[in-house]
């Protein structure tokens, strides 16, 4: 998350007010309220809420919706949008993404964050004959409630049906191995696997892509 992080704030040319779509435990969210004027946040489960409410209490630029994004509504038009990790949950994303376009500012950025099939570590889970194709639902894919695991084709397809351009999608980390297995990496390595990961867009664990409004 504090790769995404730094990817995400260095694409946000405007600070003036920043929409996300799924908030969890807030480590995103303390960021966005300390770089931007408002923080608007649609989280889903009132539990999440509840404990960023208390975590961020600090903060008096946010406003917190404890809604489905499907259920939330606003006039407001944002500087940036972010949706991270949250399509490969949904019924369907297309209908989604077509949605939240519609908060963008003339020149808003929507930033959307999936999860890669096609990543070293998924890889490396089929070799070990732990999932038999790329795109398999694993234990914890379904643990998570996925429905989907994206690569490349399938982002860029559900962008393109939005009515979304793309501007750039990168590489977030590669992951070599499961997180409980690199808890006591030095920061150097992992630096270091944040820079393969930009390198090796197709191998990294996550997807980052960078859109706007068609005009």
């Amino acid at each position: 998350i504090k790769y995404l992080l730094r990817q995400i704030l260095e694409n946000c040319k405007k600070k003036q007010n920043i929409l996300e779509i799924g908030c969890s435990t807030g480590i995103m969210s303390n960021e966005f309220a300390r770089n931007f004027n408002r923080l608007v946040i649609v989280e889903g489960s009132e539990k999440y809420v509840d404990y960023v409410k208390k975590k961020l209490k600090k903060f008096t630029n946010i406003e917190y919706n404890a809604l489905l994004v499907e259920q939330f509504k606003t006039d407001e038009l944002f500087d940036n949008i972010v949706i991270s990790l949250v399509l490969e949950h949904v019924i369907n994303p297309v209908s989604i993404l077509k949605k939240i376009k519609n908060f963008l500012k003339k020149d808003g950025i929507l930033h959307i964050i999936v999860p890669n099939s096609q990543s070293l570590h998924r890889r490396l889970g089929r070799a070990m004959g732990l999932i038999d194709k790329l795109d398999s639902l694993n234990t914890r894919d379904i643990e998570l409630g996925h429905r989907r695991v994206y690569n490349k084709k399938m982002i860029c397809s559900h962008i393109k049906k939005a009515g979304l351009k793309i501007i750039d999608i990168k590489g977030n980390f590669l992951k070599p191995l499961s997180n409980s297995q690199m808890l006591n990496w030095s920061p150097e390595q992992l630096e270091g696997l944040f820079n393969l990961g930009l390198e090796l867009p197709e191998l990294s664990s996550q997807l980052y892509c960078i859109c706007k409004n068609r005009i």
